[in-house]
């Protein structure tokens, strides 16, 4: 096992942050030692904490169609899995959040602006319980 040094304090309550963006999802030990003014040590009981920095995966899946009329009402649908768990997925148009819905199958109901031949760019966000996020590849739909 590798015994690694990832933070000192020398004032109470002791305390360090540990940066673990950069780490391999996976479990990871960590312990405290303490030394008084002559160097003896107390170690503290090894605690097992879980290090969870896999993103989730997301797909727009609905709707099919690349153009829609002007003012008419379409249901926007995601897949998003993760290897934990996912807590919501955001539903964006041309980078505007529309809705957030956090139970599979996630939708969003979207309507079609007034404009005629504007596009709109669709894209669905996923974050899991870890705090890690993934957006889709966009879907394009045109209004008529």
């Amino acid at each position: 096992s590798n015994n690694i040094l990832v933070g000192t304090d020398t004032v109470s309550p002791y305390s360090f942050a540990w940066d673990t963006t950069k780490l391999a999802s996976g479990l990871y030990g960590l312990q405290s030692k303490a030394y008084d003014a002559v160097n003896n040590v107390g170690v503290s009981p090894i605690v097992t904490v879980t290090v969870d920095n896999t993103p989730p995966t997301v797909a727009v899946t609905g709707p099919s169609v690349t153009s829609s009329a002007r003012r008419s009402t379409l249901t926007i649908t995601a897949a998003a899995a993760d290897n934990t768990a996912v807590a919501k997925v955001e539903f964006y148009v041309n980078g505007a959040l529309q809705c957030t819905d956090t139970t599979s199958p996630y939708s969003c109901t979207w309507k079609v602006p007034a404009a005629f031949k504007k596009t709109y760019q669709i894209v669905a966000k996923a974050y899991d319980t870890a705090g890690n996020t993934a957006a889709s590849p966009p879907i394009t739909i045109t209004s008529t």
